[in-house]
């Protein structure tokens, strides 16, 4: 948690918001289904889901099969396509 008042403290729920943001944006911009790209990376699609709202704290093992599937970086997911 970041203390009150420190300006330069990263939110760690906003940081979860924005990978999920990111990686649904490249799924949507591959124009590839929540259930096509759980089913490719071997991931259950319900956590995909959590993972894409924000709601979960994924492995790195699940965002390097994610972004191996869409093609791109780990730290692109991050970033999604819009802020590359």
């Amino acid at each position: 948690m970041c203390p009150r008042g420190d300006r330069g403290c990263v939110n760690f729920n906003e940081t979860r918001e924005e990978l999920g943001a990111g990686i649904r944006e490249w799924r949507i911009r591959r124009r590839v289904t929540q259930d096509a790209l759980a089913h490719a990376a071997d991931i259950n699609v319900n956590s995909l889901g959590r993972v894409e709202r924000g709601e979960t704290n994924p492995e790195l093992l699940t965002l390097w099969k994610i972004a191996t599937k869409l093609k791109v970086s780990v730290a692109q997911l991050f970033l999604g396509p819009a802020r590359e």
